[in-house]
């Protein structure tokens, strides 16, 4: 089971409309571009780490908290960020890193701890990871997608999230999941499970799931 905690860093307001400032006029056929963008841009993230994982036919589901025929225990590793660290996933493949990907994985960070070794190529170990909270990212792209729809471009979009994911007080959300593990050429590999992807991608697909919900309820049928 993952277990998750957010962590919020100082005064974490980048976006956010300033008293007095007029609150924009919510015209119909710019809201619905806008929340096709805001969608859009939600997928961005969650599939392209996904196309870089290998088939969910191959890919562990569940706990891998299970006995290893000839165990050893090994230390924990360090905090490894993911954007120089994609081959310690097994079968994983760089993912793009246009736009606001690149400044999203260089801030996601990776930890092994109780790792067990087994004699026949195959461990397991608790993986925490670090990423921005994209759930708050996302809010403020959303509160200025509502404040302000007139001037809502895919391209102001982009420039919003990368300005909080740059911010020194971004959010930070850690979980920490089991995964298996896989000796490959003598080194340990992770190998990634549903819930990896998930933290890995702070869940993005659930959030998005539930901002296309509200903006339908919202926005869409007004």
């Amino acid at each position: 089971m993952a277990e998750k905690r957010s962590q919020a860093k100082g005064r974490y307001q980048p976006g956010k409309r300033q008293p007095g400032q007029p609150k924009g006029k919510k015209a119909p056929i710019v809201v619905l571009v806008s929340a096709a963008c805001l969608i859009v841009l939600f997928a961005v993230l969650a599939l392209a780490i996904k196309i870089g994982l290998p088939p969910e036919s191959q890919m562990p589901v569940g706990s891998a908290d299970v006995a290893q025929p000839n165990a050893t225990q090994a230390d924990g590793g360090q905090d490894n960020t993911l954007a120089d660290n994609f081959s310690q996933i097994d079968g994983m493949q760089q993912p793009s890193t246009e736009s606001y990907l690149g400044i999203y994985y260089s801030k996601v960070t990776f930890k092994a701890s109780n790792e067990v070794h087994g004699s026949d190529g195959t461990g397991s170990a608790d993986v925490t990871v670090t990423t921005p909270d994209m759930k708050a990212v996302f809010a403020t792209l959303y509160s200025f997608m509502q404040d302000d729809p007139d001037s809502f471009t895919a391209e102001t979009a982009e420039e919003n999230i990368k300005s909080s994911l740059s911010d020194d007080n971004c959010p930070t959300t850690t979980t920490q999941v089991s995964v298996s593990l896989k000796e490959v050429d003598g080194e340990w590999k992770i190998v990634p499970n549903d819930d990896f992807y998930k933290a890995i991608t702070c869940d993005t697909e659930t959030i998005m799931k539930g901002y296309y919900a509200q903006i339908s309820e919202d926005e869409l049928t007004k």
